[in-house]
């Protein structure tokens, strides 16, 4: 389920559209309101929303390494030698 805020650059109205991706045809459709997708609708304060976690927003750890090394900068790290090209 998408939320598509949709505002005009002068005076006009705002809108909210509630709008679901179909994968499989890869386009928004309209939210049918007995359908919401593979999650279940829960009656609690937030309406039956779910916020869910993404993967790129956790911590990466491989061996040793930090996320400061993700980019090796090899001997270079402080940028002090002269550019390669």
């Amino acid at each position: 389920m998408a939320e598509i805020i949709i505002a005009k650059h002068r005076n006009g109205a705002l809108a909210d559209v509630k709008l679901r991706f179909r994968n499989e045809l890869a386009k928004f459709e309209d939210l049918e309101e007995e359908f919401i997708g593979d999650f279940p609708v829960e009656n609690d304060i937030n309406g039956g929303t779910r916020t869910f976690s993404s993967k790129i927003n956790q911590e990466k750890k491989t061996g040793n390494s930090t996320n400061d090394d993700i980019f090796d900068l090899g001997s270079n790290k402080n940028f002090d030698n002269e550019a390669p090209f």
